[in-house]
């Protein structure tokens, strides 16, 4: 028989994740590791409880309170003067680069969002008039490159798009770790849309 002592003190934990165990034909907790069952609650339903009522808690938190403020932050007329306040820094400069930092502004302005829809609502439309009065800008293949962004861009923060504050709220990542892979892979999807989809859209339109 194999048997496995497991405790969690000091930090969250889940068996068969952070701690192997589930395995064994035995496993011995801590009576601080536990709870009684609700008589109402099956086994399998109990055995549930900790995890899944803790990811919805966290995600009620999370999505209300960054939804709340994005809502703020558009009403107020900061996301406007943000994009506008950027976007004459480009004056000048050559129509790809334009291009390139207005859809890298509207992909990391989304630091600020817990809504695609909001995101959209509030952005898209500044940042699509502004690249729209550039001369010489193809405005097709930069309102697509927009749009794309929208796609790639839900895996930055824990509160990024609907999934995220459950992902995060799950514990198997966590909060430094979610936001350092975030970035990470954010970057690197955002040059691989500048890098191929821009030149493959410009020359396809």
């Amino acid at each position: 028989l194999e048997f496995r002592r497991v405790l969690f003190r000091s930090h969250y934990g889940i068996l068969g994740e952070s701690q192997d165990g589930t395995a064994a034909e035995f496993v011995v907790l801590g009576p601080e590791n536990l709870a009684p069952k609700p008589s109402r609650l099956s086994f399998a339903e109990a055995a549930c409880v900790a995890l899944v009522f803790q990811t919805a808690w966290n995600m009620l938190v999370w999505f209300a309170t960054l939804v709340a403020l994005a809502g703020g932050l558009n009403e107020l007329g900061i996301i406007g003067w943000i994009a506008e306040t950027f976007s004459s820094r480009l004056t000048g400069l050559p129509v790809t680069v334009i291009m390139a930092s207005l859809v890298a502004f509207f992909f990391l302005v989304h630091y600020m969002f817990a809504s695609l829809t909001a995101h959209t609502a509030a952005v898209f439309p500044v940042v699509l008039a502004v690249g729209a009065a550039v001369p010489g800008l193809p405005v097709l293949p930069f309102a697509l490159l927009l749009c794309y962004s929208l796609g790639l861009m839900g895996v930055i923060t824990p509160y990024a798009t609907g999934p995220a504050p459950v992902y995060y709220a799950s514990g198997f990542i966590s909060r430094a770790e979610f936001w350092r892979l975030g970035l990470i892979f954010g970057l690197v999807y955002l040059a691989a849309l500048l890098a191929i989809g821009m030149p493959y859209l410009t020359a396809l339109m």
